[in-house]
């Protein structure tokens, strides 16, 4: 009965697609600025990231191709989005808009938590 249970749980809430949306554009940002120091980096960050990367792309990919798949895969999918935006707001040079971004991030939340 999971195989062919129709759980739909992004498609309803507009609120949870524009903070989803928020989410990707931080991981972008994250994505693009972890690897431009990626050969900087530890070996120790290196292997976390190869890791984070590969539980985030088999999560999105159940998502994406497994109609059952419903809102606990997000617990699943913040580890390694926490890892990759955490490693942004540290180490990104111009300290305001990591500041910007984290105040919006919390605001987001808190925003999600009484709606």
């Amino acid at each position: 009965m999971n195989f062919t249970s129709h759980q739909i749980f992004l498609r309803e809430n507009l609120s949870i697609q524009v903070y989803v949306g928020y989410l990707f554009l931080l991981t972008l940002l994250g994505s693009f600025f972890l690897l431009s120091q990626y050969d900087d980096k530890r070996i120790s960050s290196r292997k976390f990231f190869k890791i984070f990367f590969w539980i985030f792309l088999i999560s999105i990919i159940l998502i994406a191709l497994h109609h059952a798949v419903s809102q606990e895969i997000i617990i699943l999918i913040a580890l390694p989005l926490t890892y990759l935006i955490s490693n942004y707001f540290i180490f990104s040079k111009r300290q305001v808009w990591g500041e910007v971004f984290m105040y919006l991030l919390a605001a987001a939340v808190i925003y999600l938590q009484f709606l």
